[in-house]
């Protein structure tokens, strides 16, 4: 008398769902850090672009898509830089 059971192939077994590894904390702080720091660099450019008017722009290679953004990212206070 045998007892042979079958389990199936190895196919048939559903693999096990790995979450993807969170960053660590201090990756997730330098990333936060850059973001901070390339917002307030656009801010920063774009209030001194904005001083252009927009055919000095167009002359430096600017779309004017790209010159609607610069005008209303370089409208803010330049106060906070101090």
């Amino acid at each position: 008398m045998s007892t042979h059971t079958a389990l199936g192939s190895v196919a048939d077994l559903s693999p096990v769902e790995a979450r993807p590894a969170r960053p660590s904390l201090f990756r997730r702080f330098l990333t936060a850090m850059m973001k901070s720091r390339e917002e307030q660099a656009l801010r920063y450019v774009s209030s001194h672009l904005a001083r252009y008017s927009d055919e000095q722009l167009l002359q430096l290679g600017f779309g004017k898509s790209e010159i609607r953004e610069i005008r209303e990212r370089g409208t803010g206070s330049t106060s906070y830089w101090i």
